[in-house]
């Protein structure tokens, strides 16, 4: 993803941003989609690519600042209920006569399904961040570099850097950005937000059964 940014910034150099968005300012706004010509620009029209290259970029930062700020919050939520069921169990044989045993047990193994979720989770957290952050690093750098930057060589080091699993998708990104998907990065970086979303919602479902479980283990 880092690698598709950096070449979306090496792009933006070659367009002449300027007079191509001189050209989208202006004359629309106001307009309905439909009625807007752009909709209708050929598939070299550089309004097209500084589209494709604003959405991806866009998309890029929007999963980065959601991804980040959810798991922030589901790790606060693992961490109390953690430290509850830890004050619990090594204080079981005082706290034996005012709840249920089985309960206990019982939130311990849907803690333990939940620090599954929430190890799944911060997996994709920390890919998406980084890949955010460094993106626009590297979308910034390759505005500033343009022409002195060979393609070829950066995709071949870059892909080589990539651990042995995640080359071909590193060669995806790179493929894609060079046909002209400017946009494949942070849509790619959406969907993995959307997973982590997913994963985060089950990982709190399953702290707030176990908070439950204790709660209704109480003897009263």
């Amino acid at each position: 993803m880092v690698a598709g940014t950096l070449l979306r910034g090496k792009a933006g150099f070659f367009i002449g941003e300027e007079s191509a968005l001189s050209r989208i300012r202006g004359a629309h706004v106001g307009e309905s989609w439909m009625n807007i010509p752009d909709m209708n620009a050929t598939p070299n029209d550089p309004r097209r690519t500084i589209a494709k290259i604003t959405v991806g970029s866009i998309l890029t930062t929007v999963a980065g600042r959601v991804t980040s700020s959810m798991d922030a919050f589901a790790g606060w939520m693992l961490a109390g209920l953690g430290a509850g069921l830890a004050f619990i169990l090594g204080n079981i044989s005082s706290v034996a006569a005012f709840i249920s045993i089985s309960c206990v047990q019982r939130a311990v193994l849907l803690f333990i399904a939940a620090a599954i979720m929430g190890i799944l989770s911060r997996y994709i957290a920390v890919l998406v961040t980084s890949s955010s952050e460094a993106g626009a690093k590297g979308e910034e750098r390759g505005e500033k570099l343009g022409p002195l930057l060979d393609t070829a060589i950066f995709a071949e080091e870059f892909e080589r850097a990539a651990p042995w699993g995640g080359r071909w998708l590193v060669r995806r990104s790179i493929t894609k950005v060079l046909q002209g998907d400017f946009a494949y990065g942070g849509r790619f970086l959406m969907a993995m937000a959307t997973v982590h979303s997913t994963l985060v919602f089950i990982e709190l479902c399953l702290v707030l059964s176990a908070i439950a479980a204790i709660f209704f283990g109480l003897r009263t």
